[in-house]
């Protein structure tokens, strides 16, 4: 981001030194008095041939000035960061502060976790969501935070914050994530552009292959699937309503949740493809950082 701030601002110097350049050559006139080269060449000539070349001088004025216009949205757009992510964290800030209050009786794990759903996804592990355990809890006027810490501390879990969710897993066992895709790693600019819209939508019990399909068709990015996943029913996807989610965290959650990965290939003619295969392994790449300490204490 300095390096595009500092030649945003380089710029920004030529483009005024510019202006201030044609300004005083634009601002003259034809006058009587001046003097004429040609001895062949009327006057009227003459001032016609100085009427073109204030125009052009104006006109590449006009243009510097348009060329320092782009340059300051460009500078100004370096430093501002992503919209979308800093509504998601001034929304989950104010849900995660609201007081809620909650009753549950021999209620399972992934009930209590939709339940304590702030205005962001809650993703169950899916080694808690297997567990037949059942939670009876009471709690009156309590942050929503906090709730989720309780929740936790009596099955035996941990929260944080990943990839656009709130994140419920067995305490010492936080499994590793996708990071979030970037040009560095090859991906075309117009791939990044729609992996990182924002979608909303509900999913109960969808297979894997259908619910990848559905954010192929959302996205309008290409998703081929491993033929080992094409046909297969299992594992489901469970997933409550979804509110403002970027593509490519969703497409982190639906693979998580159904045993499966996702990486970058290139077609034959340069285009990028998004490759869905199930999960090899603890070999996959991992996100490393969480954002607990921007999120979970506002």
């Amino acid at each position: 981001m300095r390096s595009r701030k500092a030649a945003c601002s380089r710029a920004l110097a030529v483009s005024f030194l510019l202006i201030a350049g044609t300004m005083p050559v634009v601002a003259q006139e034809p006058k009587p008095e001046y003097p004429i080269l040609d001895p062949v060449e009327s006057y009227e000539q003459y001032a016609k041939r100085v009427a073109v070349s204030q125009t052009i001088l104006a006109a590449g004025g006009l243009a510097t000035l348009g060329l320092l216009i782009v340059v300051a949205i460009g500078w100004w757009r370096a430093e501002k960061p992503d919209e979308g992510d800093e509504r998601w964290r001034k929304t989950l800030h104010d849900d995660m502060e609201e007081k809620i209050s909650l009753e549950f009786e021999n209620e399972s794990l992934p009930r209590v976790a939709i339940s304590l759903r702030p205005h962001a996804f809650v993703v169950l592990s899916p080694e808690l969501a297997e567990k037949k355990m059942k939670v009876t809890w009471r709690i009156d006027g309590v942050a929503r935070k906090d709730a989720i810490s309780q929740f936790c501390k009596r099955v035996g879990a941990a929260w944080d914050i990943r990839n656009g969710a709130i994140f419920i897993y067995p305490e010492g066992k936080a499994p590793p994530l996708r990071k979030r895709p970037s040009a560095s790693e090859g991906w075309k600019p117009e791939t990044l552009k729609k992996l990182s819209r924002r979608i909303s939508f509900q999913m109960y019990e969808t297979p894997l292959a259908r619910a990848v399909h559905f954010i192929n068709s959302l996205a309008r990015v290409k998703i081929v699937l491993d033929p080992r996943l094409e046909n297969a029913d299992d594992p489901r996807i469970f997933m409550c309503p979804v509110d403002d989610m970027r593509v490519d965290d969703t497409l982190t959650w639906f693979c998580l949740l159904g045993n499966a990965e996702w990486t970058r290939k290139q077609a034959d003619d340069g285009t990028d493809i998004i490759w869905v295969a199930p999960r090899e392994g603890p070999s996959e790449r991992s996100s490393g950082a969480s954002e607990r300490s921007a999120d979970k204490k506002p």
